[in-house]
């Protein structure tokens, strides 16, 4: 992230900068977790937290304060939770700053298999509920149905929980009825390229490359975004099942320049304001 904000404390952008609470997150494959002794978790430790302060340092160079927090993305398994814990632990213990991470929806409906992270706090990952290729009639991205089935548990979670959404979409690419890959983040105009032949498909009707994947007369598309309505149903669900407070950190993902086109910033408000 590069801020090119004025020295100067007076601005406005100074002013709204200063206020800001910046989190560095640190995304981690669940691979590396799969064989690393004390001495490599030791190592990892450092080097992620010499790097997080490195580049703090870098782009928040105006903030003039430090951070409290740490997030880390990582979804691990039944097999590297031991690792990945201990890491986490380590980390805490090395950086004195708080622990968060992401937490996705199968780990917390089934906790006794897959651990409690010791952290501080987790943000609930409400998206990508299912695979996008194992069934062709629903959205793999949310569907207040598919996050109701994981919401079911008798006992809260012994965590504090923020929770995260999806204002994003993608399209994927099937040639041949094969999958071919994944479009997202395109300018593309899908209405003239293509038909619409059922929910959710479309089937090219003019060549087009986009996003360096060559599009033919013939292929099928399978568009998935997620609707407002299907947002605030997911929210509903979320609240009859969870416990929130003024703490509670609302996460849309992700505001790029074209989803914050297709959500502005009075839906973002309203999306935000019903969990209250």
């Amino acid at each position: 992230i590069y801020t090119p904000w004025s020295e100067d404390e007076d601005s406005l952008k100074f002013q709204v900068f200063k206020k800001l609470q910046i989190i560095p997150t640190i995304f981690i494959k669940n691979e590396i977790f799969s064989d690393l002794n004390t001495n490599q978790l030791d190592s990892l430790v450092d080097n992620i937290w010499h790097l997080t302060e490195k580049r703090y340092r870098e782009n928040f160079q105006y903030f003039k304060k430090s951070f409290s927090e740490i997030q880390i993305d990582c979804d691990w398994t039944e097999s590297s939770k031991e690792s990945y814990f201990s890491f986490l632990k380590k980390l805490k213990n090395h950086s004195h700053k708080n622990i968060s991470c992401t937490l996705r929806l199968y780990p917390y409906a089934y906790k006794s298999k897959l651990g409690v992270p010791p952290v501080d706090r987790a943000t609930l990952m409400c998206y990508n509920l299912i695979s996008p290729l194992s069934n062709e009639n629903k959205n793999s991205i949310l569907e207040a149905e598919e996050l109701e089935k994981y919401l079911k548990q008798e006992d809260e979670y012994p965590l504090a929980l923020d929770i995260a959404l999806p204002i994003f979409n993608w399209i994927q690419v099937y040639k041949n009825n094969k999958y071919s890959g994944l479009i997202s983040n395109a300018d593309f105009d899908v209405d003239r390229y293509s038909d619409q032949i059922k929910p959710l498909w479309r089937e090219i009707t003019e060549s087009k490359e986009v996003n360096g994947i060559y599009l033919k007369a013939g292929d099928k598309l399978k568009i998935e975004r997620v609707s407002k309505k299907e947002i605030l149903s997911s929210i509903s669900l979320l609240k009859s099942h969870l416990k929130f407070s003024k703490e509670t950190r609302i996460t849309l993902f992700h505001l790029d320049t074209q989803n914050s086109s297709s959500y502005d910033t009075k839906t973002m408000h309203t999306l935000i304001n019903t969990f209250n």
